[in-house]
């Protein structure tokens, strides 16, 4: 009895090619392209998948802030804006900061100079106004800080 047919041999070689076809493409598909084979500046952004870049593949100083979308820009056109206000003895004031055309207000803070009261502070898309608490000791000086900048994307 042989061992090996005409037909058998046949399909031994067929499967071995078959499997050897299958092995090496499974070997071409999985090498993976490396900096090295690119050329330099032919990657664009359409080549990048979106979030697939961290801050450890930026070489540091390769970016300004040009680079960045505005709301990553932070604040610009930053302005302090103070006001005071007397206080009378016995009395209560208020102190008005308004922010210049085209900001907005951050943030704002008002105190007295000299009495431990607090002060309350009400604070507007446009800017802030402070009131002192009605004094019965001697007069003060109420004082109103804001903050304003042209905020990200405004």
């Amino acid at each position: 009895m042989a061992l090996f047919t005409k037909s058998g041999i046949a399909a031994v070689a067929v499967a071995t090619g078959l499997v050897l076809t299958a092995g090496t493409s499974g070997a071409v598909a999985g090498a993976m392209i490396t900096g090295k084979q690119i050329k330099n500046n032919t990657v664009t952004t359409k080549d990048i998948k979106d979030g697939s870049l961290g801050g450890a593949d930026i070489q540091d100083g390769s970016l300004t802030s040009s680079d960045l979308a505005a709301a990553a820009r932070g604040l610009t056109g930053v302005v302090v804006v103070n006001a005071s206000a007397a206080v009378p003895n016995g009395g209560w004031n208020k102190a008005v900061a308004a922010c210049p055309g085209g900001t907005s207000i951050v943030t704002a803070n008002a105190w007295l100079a000299s009495s431990r009261a607090g002060a309350q502070v009400e604070i507007t898309a446009t800017g802030a106004t402070a009131w002192s608490p009605g004094l019965s000791e001697s007069g003060d000086t109420l004082t109103l800080r804001a903050v304003c900048a042209v905020l990200p994307g405004a």
